[in-house]
């Protein structure tokens, strides 16, 4: 009877209650299986939880580089929990591969070898086919870190697409509950590991961080949202603004929302009664909130909105102050068409500027 027990309580101790590991998606577990470890249908096995919410389709793949892998997936919250997905090759030269819908409740993933009592090294890796979020200039996306984000070593990320035209200056903020805040710029539009051209400074106290870049090419960009892996869950803002120069003399530039122009009055600008101006134009964007700041150290600012795409048309709205500062101005476009507006020294001062316009 003691020798019957005795063996039972070797059995238990053979399987293990809990995964002492996390699978995240994007990231990846290089492990060795040895003849020590813990054993279904004599196949030896690791054991993993994995880290996926409801509605989210995860490719899990297992590599053995020259052994033939077998790769479980199950239901529930112990490492004996029966497989509800198997495959042997399933990504192709003998590696495994299974896609799965995911459920309420917990998943584990065992990594084995196909062949029962074979041994070796193995790379396991998970990744969520959820689609990334479009932003675009001047857009503020809010969005939430939780269970199922990418994490990439420290980080847990959120993935956000634009397109970006060489030439261009792209501005990215991030605000959030997480003590390690920041952003990352990638080529491509996947956030991949290794396409990263800029990232920010990590914010630890105020949670806030910012890059700017100058785009090389044309084409797909992407930017994390990067928040700290050790919280589950937190939110964040994510502001996209894009940044041109105004510093043609006399000339006109086109608003899209969301700009950031740095510009610059100087002697040939366009004259007002009072000052130098430069023109911006909102081209179909009837209905909309146009919100714009101007800010300089030079000169007194004033904003002006014309009806028509010249700024020399009817004056819709005005906001100045009478010094060197900022003034910012709201106002609904009431009508179809093109408006206008005028960055404007309330003085004959010139200098630089910095003019902020967003539509909502």
């Amino acid at each position: 009877m003691l020798v019957r027990l005795f063996a039972g309580l070797v059995l238990l101790a053979a399987s293990p209650a809990i995964a002492q590991d996390t699978l995240y998606q994007g990231n990846s577990k290089v492990g060795l299986l040895t003849p020590d470890e813990y054993t279904i249908n004599g196949r030896s096995y690791d054991c993993y939880r994995l880290d996926a919410r409801e509605g989210q389709l995860v490719t899990i793949d297992l590599k053995g580089g020259q052994y033939d892998t077998y790769l479980e997936v199950a239901r529930g919250e112990t490492c004996s929990s029966p497989a509800t997905f198997t495959d042997d090759d399933g990504g192709g030269d003998g590696d495994a591969r299974l896609t799965v819908q995911i459920q309420s409740g917990p998943y584990i993933v065992r990594a084995m070898m196909y062949r029962p009592g074979e041994m070796g090294t193995y790379t396991l890796s998970a990744i969520s086919s959820r689609p990334t979020t479009p932003i675009r200039p001047g857009e503020m996306i809010r969005g939430r870190w939780e269970t199922g984000d990418m994490i990439d070593e420290d980080d847990r990320y959120d993935c956000h697409v634009f397109d970006g035209v060489a030439g261009q200056t792209v501005m990215v903020n991030i605000d959030g509950d997480s003590f390690n805040t920041g952003v990352s710029l990638h080529q491509g539009e996947g956030c991949g590991e290794y396409s990263d051209i800029a990232e920010s400074e990590r914010s630890f106290i105020n949670r806030r961080a910012s890059l700017t870049r100058r785009l090389d090419r044309s084409g797909k960009y992407s930017i994390r949202a990067l928040g700290n892996a050790s919280s589950s869950a937190g939110q964040y803002s994510l502001q996209f603004v894009n940044i041109s120069e105004a510093n043609a003399a006399g000339a006109s530039y086109r608003l899209s929302g969301g700009d950031m122009i740095i510009g610059l009055l100087e002697v040939g600008d366009r004259a007002a009664e009072v000052g130098l101006f430069d023109c911006f134009v909102i081209q179909n964007a009837s209905g909309k909130v146009i919100r714009a700041v101007l800010v300089t150290p030079d000169f007194p600012p004033a904003l002006l909105v014309h009806q028509g795409a010249t700024c020399d048309g009817e004056v819709r709205n005005v906001a100045m102050i009478p010094e060197p500062g900022k003034v910012e101005l709201g106002y609904r476009l009431p009508d179809a068409g093109a408006y206008s507006i005028r960055a404007r020294s309330a003085s004959e001062a010139m200098g630089r500027y910095r003019l902020g316009a967003m539509l909502e």
